[in-house]
């Protein structure tokens, strides 16, 4: 098994419940399922502090996972005690012969 790292990555995925409202919907995360995977990779992007109106800081984090992982836009990732939201579509990489090799994704924290 390929080895990004040595990280255990949790990712929640939410299924969609009605508000009550006409026709809207939201994840219900209380009833979330889990999934984790081993030997991933997770490093540090960037870091942004807004000190305005409040005082919040914004990181954004890239994680490499083994083969191709079952994660979605929607999805949450937890790592280190902190839960962070994906941020934008996975990329699903192949090696030279079309096999699966890894899946990348971007995650983003508010903190403030």
């Amino acid at each position: 098994m390929l080895r990004f790292g040595s990280q255990t990555i949790q990712v929640l995925h939410a299924v969609l419940r009605p508000t009550g409202a006409a026709g809207r919907f939201q994840r219900d995360w209380s009833t979330a399922t889990d999934t984790y995977y081993n030997y991933c990779g997770f490093q540090p992007l960037s870091t942004t502090e807004y000190i305005d109106d409040r005082e919040f800081a914004e990181t954004h984090w890239k994680c490499i996972f083994p083969g191709r992982a079952q994660v979605f836009a929607e999805d949450r990732v937890v790592w280190g005690g902190n839960t962070y939201e994906v941020d934008g579509d996975p990329e699903f990489w192949e090696d030279m012969w079309g096999r699966d090799h890894h899946t990348t994704i971007l995650v983003k924290r508010w903190v403030g």
